[in-house]
């Protein structure tokens, strides 16, 4: 009965170990580790926030139109006369010297180059951790068919 559970767990293990290898795992881990995804979309963010310093510089337009309307009685003839206004303006602005948005620019630069190395260490640890635990699997697997040979061994002996 224990040499049936030996084998048919080393059955199992060695039939998922072969079909995971370590390229396979460290490949699974990347896609989906979810602490890694979260700083992937960060960087993203981070690199939005470098498109949105450097807008400052562009040059900003703003429009604005009323209209107002009023009326007038004209006493004499009992008139009424309709006054319309109508006024229009367009605002254009651009940014010639402002070291506060070079500043921005650069802080945005940095925090992205942070965030892109902040993603890289957590990718080597994570693959630190896969391969340890790969590492222990093998061992274990080790472990397990050394026992089946000695379990196998010791029955041909006795036979």
């Amino acid at each position: 009965m224990i040499s049936r559970l030996i084998i048919s767990s080393f059955i199992v293990i060695s039939g998922f170990a072969q079909d995971l290898s370590l390229s396979k795992a460290y490949e699974l881990i990347l896609l989906n580790e979810n602490s890694l995804k979260a700083n992937e979309y960060i960087l993203k963010s981070k690199e939005e926030d470098i498109v949105q310093a450097k807008s400052k510089l562009y040059p900003q337009i703003e429009g604005k139109i009323s209209i107002t309307e009023s009326k007038r009685e004209i006493n004499r003839t009992n008139s009424e006369e309709l006054e319309r206004n109508k006024n229009y303006s367009i605002y254009i602005s651009q940014a010639i010297f402002h070291p506060e948005y070079y500043g921005s620019i650069n802080k945005s630069k940095y925090a992205f180059e942070y965030e892109k190395l902040v993603l890289e260490e957590k990718k080597q640890r994570v693959t630190l951790e896969m391969l340890d635990i790969y590492l222990n699997i093998l061992k274990l697997l080790q472990i397990w068919l050394m026992q089946f040979v000695l379990l196998f061994g010791v029955k041909n002996r006795e036979s």
